[in-house]
């Protein structure tokens, strides 16, 4: 996971950097049309009018990268999120079997619950559904 954020930086940076040198190279076009515009032998030059518009195909087509770009990194925002609750909610659940199952090792694929152990957690995830269940809805009546 830790691998997959670095890697995730770094594309990011390196996008940046790459953005920065596109907007840099379109500003130095554009400079160079308005000297082009403003040179009285050059002025009426078709080509310059062809380089304009290749200039704002450009700027365009940067403005839709940056755009996907930034949907992208709202995604991804979106997924770490959701990891996070994920874990922090995996986290919260073996805190509560812990406290009601303290002698059962979650996670081991060996252990086996007793009778009076199984009833204990079907208690307890039914009362859990059930308080759930009013909050739910709590919230939809609001």
């Amino acid at each position: 996971m830790f691998e997959a954020a670095v890697a995730k930086s770094d594309a990011t940076k390196c996008a940046e950097i790459k953005e920065k040198g596109a907007v840099a190279a379109i500003d130095n076009v554009i400079e160079v049309i308005g000297t082009g515009r403003k040179n009285i032998a050059t002025s009426n030059n078709p080509e310059l009018l062809v380089a304009e518009e290749s200039a704002n195909r450009a700027i365009a087509l940067l403005e839709q990268t940056k755009a996907q770009g930034a949907a992208v990194q709202s995604d991804a925002k979106v997924m770490e999120e959701y990891r996070d609750l994920v874990e922090a909610g995996r986290k919260q659940f073996h805190k509560e079997m812990v406290s009601i199952m303290p002698d059962v090792k979650l996670g081991e694929k060996t252990g086996r619950l007793s009778e009076d152990e199984l009833n204990m957690f079907i208690t307890h995830a039914y009362k859990k559904v059930l308080h759930l269940q009013q909050e739910l809805a709590k919230q939809q009546t609001l």
